[in-house]
């Protein structure tokens, strides 16, 4: 009987230092094997690393409303922020063909395809729309579509060219009349109706489409 017992204790230890073994020689494989490389596109992290913009505009009267339009509980809101003014949430009331009517007690947005109204029950102002701005390029062989915008009082340009992946760019300089942004190889460098878009160290011009 102590003989078995013996045995079964030997074996068990046997056991016991075997998978110690294994799994020490596991720890040290992990250890030791290098990581594999990673390759990202750089078009890509651009793409992920872009903002959303904000919706800025400019009342016939000079002031900036920052708007937000945005969906809660399956409905279709905005949020309206305005220098010294409350925060406004309104409401969509109305769709039409041709336009939408948002509204909160005496608060209203009118938006058709031509103009924008808000009235905060005082006084009605006529809205212009200055970010994001849309706009299409070309090189005469590459159509390149370029949306210029805002985001948290920095200014940024995205550019899409055809079957290629989104590139958002931040500006790093402005002068008068135009503007340069920049990301790593790349470059937009943006004067009145031109553009001039560097990659790797190459230039190339377009030029707005009418």
């Amino acid at each position: 009987m102590k003989k078995i017992i013996l045995s079964a204790l030997v074996c068990g230890l046997s056991f016991t230092a075997c998978k110690n073994q294994t799994d020490q020689k596991d720890i040290e494989d992990k250890q030791t094997t290098p990581a594999k490389e990673v390759q990202v596109d750089n078009n890509t992290q651009l793409e992920r690393d872009t903002p959303t913009p904000d919706h800025l505009y400019k009342s016939d009267k000079g002031e900036i409303l920052e708007v937000h339009f945005l969906k809660e509980d399956k409905k279709d809101i905005l949020k309206i922020k305005r220098d010294g003014h409350p925060e406004i949430v309104l409401k969509k009331t109305l769709k039409e063909a041709n336009g939408v009517i948002y509204e909160n007690k005496n608060y209203s947005w009118k938006q058709q395809k031509d103009y924008i109204i808000f009235s905060d029950g005082k006084e009605s102002v006529n809205l212009t729309l200055i970010s994001p701005l849309e706009y299409e390029f070309t090189n005469g062989d590459v159509d390149m579509t370029v949306i210029y915008f805002s985001k948290e009082d920095k200014r940024f340009v995205s550019l899409k060219k055809e079957k290629q992946s989104k590139i958002t760019l931040k500006q790093t300089t402005s002068w008068a009349k135009g503007a340069e942004y920049g990301k790593g190889d790349v470059k937009w460098r943006s004067q009145g109706d031109t553009g001039i878009l560097t990659e790797n160290g190459e230039k190339t011009t377009f030029k707005q489409k009418n």
